[in-house]
């Protein structure tokens, strides 16, 4: 597909099994790359909020080199093969992105209740200053 590439020195003809086979192999590498990618940059963010996003990012780095070996098997010519290792990568990748989406997701939860305890207490504080004033008040009568 691409110009340039050492496959289409000799496949270049859409026709052709090769050609056909390197690009299946090249859209799956691209694919796993970038779904990590952006997995990759959702669990930074997780883990720049101060989220516990430690177990991803060890399944990040399994998936990293799971992107090598796909790069690696394309030298066995067999797109069966590639296709087997993008697709354990893309299933790590899935439930990375679901644990980074539920980090995010609890985040704003406890920003929410946080901001409600805040309320809380600022209304106890407030009673209890009037109380107090009302207190003082009555002593000075």
């Amino acid at each position: 597909r691409s110009k340039g590439t050492i496959c289409s020195t000799c496949h270049t003809e859409s026709d052709d099994a090769g050609f056909i086979a390197a690009g299946r192999m090249r859209a799956g590498i691209e694919r796993l790359k970038t779904s990590l990618a952006a997995n990759t940059d959702l669990i930074a963010r997780a883990r720049n909020v101060g989220m516990e996003v430690s177990d991803q990012e060890l399944a990040l780095a399994e998936v990293r080199t799971k992107l090598t070996q796909a790069r690696t098997e394309i030298h066995t010519f067999d797109p069966v093969a590639v296709d087997q290792v993008v697709d354990e990568g893309m299933k790590a990748l899935t439930a990375i992105g679901q644990a980074g989406d539920q980090a995010l997701a609890d985040l704003q939860y406890r920003r929410r209740g946080l901001f409600i305890s805040l309320i809380a207490i600022l209304l106890v504080v407030v009673g209890l200053g009037r109380k107090i004033h009302e207190l003082n008040l009555r002593h000075h009568e």
